[in-house]
């Protein structure tokens, strides 16, 4: 499955959140999924700020920040082209649960360019690609005292510099999105936590860009996808390119 993200702004953080749908929910006061999310996103934020602060280091082009619902011990992966001549660095980071969180980094043909495997919560890989390919970002779940809401930052050496205000308002309008189902439907709603799929992508758009996302595998059972934008976004549409999916467009 592909969907598509676009924003209508000179340069806006887009988030796009995917959701499972099953069952009957448990009834509960407080959507805890959401805190646990804010947790991971919050943490590495905060990384990203310091790095960009000291450093040239800004999100790269394209998908440049990633979360998933990681079970204990599992992996999950993204790939994605990297550039020839371009320094790169991939940030890793988890709720209060993570003790250790590992990133790799492998070439087309599976071999590791880079890694951080030292026993901490917050692994950090930086490498310059010897040629233009597609490589693949592994996260490990190591060690944690349960499953976890991992995510990854993909930064780029002359990269976008982001106030972490753009990032906090597009964060809480998605989860406040979430929220407001999670409130008002009768099933049980979570992040989406199939085998080696990734729940939340974030992207830099800049006026009439778009980004598009491919390899989503839903599985069975009924899915739900929200997207949202920071302040400078006036209109952001998501489509999903198949005629059974609705697609819808908001206007802030």
């Amino acid at each position: 499955m592909k969907l598509k993200l676009g924003a209508w702004v000179v340069a806006a953080w887009c988030g796009l959140v995917v959701w499972g749908v099953e069952g009957q929910r448990a009834h509960a006061t407080e959507w805890g999924p959401g805190e646990r999310m804010s947790q991971a996103v919050g943490r590495i934020m905060a990384a990203v700020r310091i790095l960009s602060d000291i450093s040239t280091y800004g999100y790269d082009d394209g998908i440049s920040f990633l979360a998933f619902f990681l079970k204990y011990r599992a992996t999950v992966s993204f790939e994605r082209t990297f550039n020839q001549g371009s320094k790169y660095v991939i940030l890793g980071s988890g709720d209060e649960n993570v003790e250790d969180l590992d990133i790799e980094i492998l070439d087309s043909n599976g071999r590791t360019v880079a890694l951080d495997t030292k026993d901490d919560a917050m692994p950090i890989v930086e490498f310059s690609p010897r040629q233009t390919g597609a490589y693949t970002i592994r996260l490990n779940l190591f060690k944690a005292s349960r499953s976890s809401f991992c995510a990854a930052a993909i930064l780029r050496k002359g990269g976008f510099d982001v106030p972490i205000r753009n990032l906090v308002v597009a964060t809480t309008r998605l989860i406040a999105l979430c929220n407001v189902i999670d409130r008002y439907t009768s099933d049980q709603v979570t992040f989406f936590d199939g085998n080696n799929q990734w729940a939340l992508y974030g992207a830099v758009l800049r006026r009439g860009e778009d980004t598009t996302i491919t390899n989503i595998h839903l599985g069975n059972g009924k899915r739900i996808f929200l997207a949202a934008a920071d302040e400078n976004a006036r209109d952001i549409d998501l489509f999903c390119p198949r005629q059974r999916w609705k697609s819808y467009s908001r206007r802030y």
